[in-house]
């Protein structure tokens, strides 16, 4: 026993070192044992709860008739929980009484547990409504409407959840509650945006009446912060109509990380994340940067200030917190900051190894195994394409001037705003907006020792024109290399740029999914591997400089919009990161909130988009 305890602790320390990624890798995978390890649910042990789930719901039970509910636990619990049902309205009863209790034990916590619902008989000739309370000392309260239909007069009987996910596609069971003298056509109808119906008539005849029709209906999984509630109507001549409440559930999480921090201090996020937490860099009101560490889902953060004058922050996470920025107490110089994962034992170098005053602007830092890699806008070498490598603990760090590599040129003014990434094999790509031609997208592409060197004219090849490489974003993914940038060529909209690794085979689309100019502001890309999709977080600024998120097939097409936007000004932003946390299945996005004084904020929501535009 102890042998398998102590397994299962090094297992759950190994896990905690996961990191979370721009692109999405399928940890999840069973065939593989770091599957098997993710499939193990540690999330009560880290305090998550099991939620109450009602697989079965009936909105309106007929005078004299009862309905059995079922209810369980979404998932195992780890202790003995109970729950307390009851009905505010004795019209309607719950095991022939006004309350009951129902415990779930670890043995049965996901298996369905029955309660009677009964709508008991009275005197009166009017339909009841009755909420049906179901409380416990873990989860909130979930309260259930039920009608008392009245059984001397015609009416629509519905059956089904009516609390509902964004992106699902459920059903309801529509039967009369007497036999009618006619054919009966119920007319469906909404106003709302958010749901598609199957259909908009169902016909109940003196033989059927009494068995369930289903209506289909899909919920669209647009991003929303708050629930909404969709009415749908039933209407038929000679009954009254009826007027169904659906409750949307959010998909979309919101949560102020600043850390108890003022004003000012969330500029410029830089995000990465382990399996565990979300960690952030920031350029503060006070002209030093500050590290901060959150759970994934934004709680329990804190909040440490770099002791060094710095501006562009960029973060990048393996057993340590690495940082590199653009050094402003040492003349723009690129500078160096790691930290324990705790944000404990920091310490600071300086990485210009010769280079002059200005080195530094616009950092951009990942780690490639046991090196790491900075690429800047290095002004003291005139803006010519080149990278500072050092090892994980900041030490045998050097420069490598990469235009003294290449052919051709001159290559001065070529690596404004680079973006860097790496294949499987180490080799290096980095992406740049060529300000020596016209702000066009270039590729440079070095072997992994960087002794062999070589550049591509992106927007050239394809036929973009001048502007076409403003901030770009790179990704390597499945023997490709993806660029998102902002078009100033197409209106300054979000474009995706790919090629063969070795820079041949290149493709543009435009990726704006209708979104008008000035859309693609600030591009940061992210693969989803597991649905083959991209997504690309921009700042929208006809669109009141909300963040948007476009989503696309690889190539490109069938793209989708949606935007990022918590209510009236809340999600007006200054500038933003994102990345996937593989392990939750979720995209995060940290934004600097220009309505809540610059404040940093995460919001948090599933992949999957979709839209009904």
């Amino acid at each position: 026993m102890v042998k398998k305890l102590n397994f299962i602790v090094i297992l759950f320390f190994f896990v905690s070192f996961l990191q979370c990624y721009p692109t999405f890798f399928n940890k999840g995978d069973p065939d593989s044992a770091l599957g098997l390890l993710y499939g193990y649910d540690f999330s009560e042990i880290l305090g998550g709860v099991p939620e109450i789930e009602i697989p079965n719901q009936q909105t309106s039970i007929v005078e004299g008739e009862s309905v059995d509910f079922k209810v369980k636990l979404s998932k195992k619990s780890l202790q003995n929980r109970q729950i307390t049902i009851s009905s505010d309205n004795s019209a309607v009863t719950i095991n022939g009484t006004s309350s009951t209790t129902i415990t779930f034990t670890p043995t049965n916590s996901t298996e369905d547990q029955v309660f009677t619902v009964k709508a008991e008989n009275d005197d009166n000739l009017v339909s009841e409504e009755a909420g049906i309370h179901i409380t416990s000392d873990w989860y909130s309260e979930i309260v259930l409407k039920v009608i008392n239909k009245e059984k001397d007069t015609q009416s629509v009987l519905l059956t089904g959840d009516t609390v509902l996910d964004r992106g699902s596609s459920p059903t309801l069971q529509v039967r009369l509650a007497k036999k009618p003298e006619n054919n009966v056509d119920i007319k469906i109808s909404t106003a709302s945006g958010l749901v598609s119906l199957s259909t908009t008539t169902l016909t109940f005849t003196p033989d059927n009446y009494s068995v369930n029709q289903s209506l289909d209906f899909h919920v669209w999984n647009k991003l929303e912060y708050l629930s909404r509630s969709v009415d749908l109507q039933f209407g038929a001549s000679g009954i009254p109509t009826l007027v169904q409440a659906l409750t949307i559930k959010p998909n979309l999480e919101y949560k102020d990380i600043s850390a108890g921090q003022g004003g000012g201090d969330g500029n410029l996020p830089s995000i990465a994340c382990t399996n565990t937490n979300l960690f952030m860099v920031t350029q503060s009101s006070s002209g030093k940067p500050g590290i901060t560490r959150c759970n994934l889902d934004g709680t329990s953060c804190s909040y440490i200030e770099i002791n060094y004058y710095g501006k562009n922050p960029s973060i990048a996470i393996d057993a340590k917190i690495y940082i590199t920025f653009m050094d402003t107490s040492n003349s723009n110089k690129p500078g160096l900051y790691i930290c324990n994962l705790d944000l404990s034992g920091c310490f600071y170098k300086g990485i210009s190894t010769g280079q002059g005053s200005d080195s530094g602007w616009y950092p951009k830092i990942v780690i490639d195994k046991q090196r790491l890699l900075i690429v800047t806008h290095n002004l003291s070498n005139s803006k010519k394409p080149g990278l500072f490598t050092c090892d994980l603990n900041g030490e045998n760090c050097s420069y490598i001037d990469i235009s003294s590599l290449l052919s051709g040129g001159p290559w001065e003014n070529t690596f404004y705003t680079p973006s860097i990434s790496v294949d499987s094999s180490s080799n290096i790509l980095i992406a740049t907006k060529n300000d020596s031609n016209d702000s066009k997208l270039s590729l440079f592409l070095c072997n992994s020792d960087i002794t062999n060197c070589s550049q591509t004219n992106i927007s050239s090849v394809v036929g973009q024109g001048n502007n076409s490489g403003n901030s770009p974003s790179i990704l390597v993914y499945d023997s490709k290399v993806y660029i998102a940038t902002n078009n100033g060529n197409n209106s300054y909209r979000p474009a995706l740029f790919y090629c063969d690794l070795d820079g041949s085979n290149c493709h543009y689309a435009d990726i704006s999914a209708g979104q008008g100019s000035y859309s693609g502001r600030d591009p940061k890309l992210l693969i989803d591997q597991k649905n083959s999709k991209i997504l690309v977080v921009t700042k929208n600024e006809p669109n009141s400089n909300r963040p948007s998120v476009f989503q696309c097939d690889l190539n490109g097409l069938n793209c989708i919009h949606s935007e990022i936007y918590i209510g009236s000004g809340n999600g007006s932003e200054i500038s933003h990161d994102a990345i996937i946390d593989a392990i939750n299945y979720r995209i995060l996005v940290v934004s600097t909130v220009g309505v809540n004084s610059f404040k940093p904020a995460l919001f948090r929501f599933f992949l999957n988009l979709e839209s009904n535009l």
